[in-house]
């Protein structure tokens, strides 16, 4: 269960802002090339992956609108996901 916060906590300002990570940014190319080195073959597939619609897909390769930060990194962790699949793969095909 969680605990109440004292009341006698003060907040931070909503003029600082935390520094965060570089963003993302991907050319409408790159996710298109990705997302096929990924499996993604249709633009539906990826649509439902991404919990996005397929007109947001089509947009975002099309380079009608820029390709979201979350969905670059998404796609970045779904990138590094395969990799470590395939080193288990070769592993245990070697043993």
């Amino acid at each position: 269960m969680l605990k109440p916060m004292p009341r006698n906590r003060t907040r931070q300002s909503t003029t600082q802002s935390k520094p965060r990570g570089k963003a993302t940014m991907i050319t409408a190319e790159d996710f298109k090339r990705r997302r096929l080195a990924l499996g993604y073959e249709t633009q539906k597939k990826c649509a439902e992956a991404f919990g996005v619609s397929l007109a947001t897909i089509r947009a975002w390769e099309q380079g009608q609108r820029k390709v979201l930060p979350w969905a670059a990194k998404f796609l970045a962790c779904l990138e590094e996901r395969k990799i470590l699949e395939d080193k288990v793969t070769d592993y245990e095909s070697s043993s």
